[in-house]
């Protein structure tokens, strides 16, 4: 439990297309953003009413999570159709995030670590429910023992007063 999230042992076998990491740069101001569905299942950039390009020209998708090197896996020039294979084909992957529409990769991230620290908090609560049910016990436990204690002090107590009565009245 030293981990904050652990890992499974083997990672799933995922596609990048259905992941929530695939990013793409944006045409203007070059920052990540979400891979669009239409991208996903085509490999192709899509493009505005008048022709532009939605994202950069040249520049194949990224892995946000950086699980893969997809720039070169691709190759250059990055084609549709190697960008479709690269991103369809089946790989084993730890980092892997299921896609949600209108997410972007950023969002992903904090998604995922909303999660592990939510499943660490839980742990916590555990544990700490579970300290506080063991000392709760051994309160008990001592709570018992003094009380035995104290109960044998007066019983060996008034058993004293008796002998001693019977001493000073020379009945012993």
């Amino acid at each position: 439990m030293n981990e904050v999230a652990e890992k499974p042992a083997d990672p799933p076998k995922v596609k990048c297309a259905e992941c929530g990491f695939l990013a793409l740069r944006d045409h203007h101001s070059l920052a990540l953003v979400e891979a669009t569905e239409h991208f996903r299942t085509t490999g192709n950039r899509p493009t505005t009413p008048s022709g532009q390009l939605v994202y950069a020209k040249g520049i194949p998708p990224l892995c946000f999570a950086r699980a893969i090197d997809l720039p070169a896996t691709i190759g250059q020039p990055p084609t549709d159709d190697r960008i479709k294979a690269t991103i369809d084909a089946t790989r084993l992957c730890r980092n892997f995030t299921p896609w949600q529409q209108g997410f972007s990769p950023k969002e992903h991230q904090e998604m995922v670590n909303q999660q592990i620290m939510l499943d660490w908090q839980r742990e916590r609560e555990e544990a700490d429910r579970a300290w506080r049910t063991a000392e709760s016990t051994r309160a008990h436990r001592w709570q018992i023992a003094f009380l035995a204690v104290a109960l044998l002090g007066i019983i060996v107590g008034f058993i004293g007063g008796i002998v001693a009565a019977m001493i000073g009245r020379g009945n012993f």
